[in-house]
């Protein structure tokens, strides 16, 4: 059986998820992509320093579903977060 591998990006307006299975040679198979928009930081234009509940419930809530999936193709999960994420004060 060849390796899934999950990975997410938490952009600042949407989060991604790609599932691919890695073949024997290296290569690999996406088999699974989905997007959520998220809009964290809107409401504070372009300053991204804090997340409101309500963006970070829905965050929360996407990357559930995003873990489901990944269980589905018992998957490696690697996630990556942009700077909103990174640099909110109430990371």
């Amino acid at each position: 059986m060849n390796k899934c591998i999950a990975a997410i990006d938490m952009g600042t307006n949407s989060f991604h998820l790609i599932i691919v299975q890695v073949k024997s040679d290296g290569s690999f198979k996406i088999i699974d992509r989905e997007r959520e928009v998220i809009r964290l930081g809107s409401h504070r234009g372009k300053e991204f320093t804090w997340i409101s509940e309500g963006e970070m419930e829905k965050a929360i809530d996407v990357l559930k579903d995003f873990a489901k999936i990944a269980q589905f193709y018992k998957a490696d999960v690697r996630a990556i977060a942009t700077s909103a994420i990174r640099e909110a004060k109430n990371k």
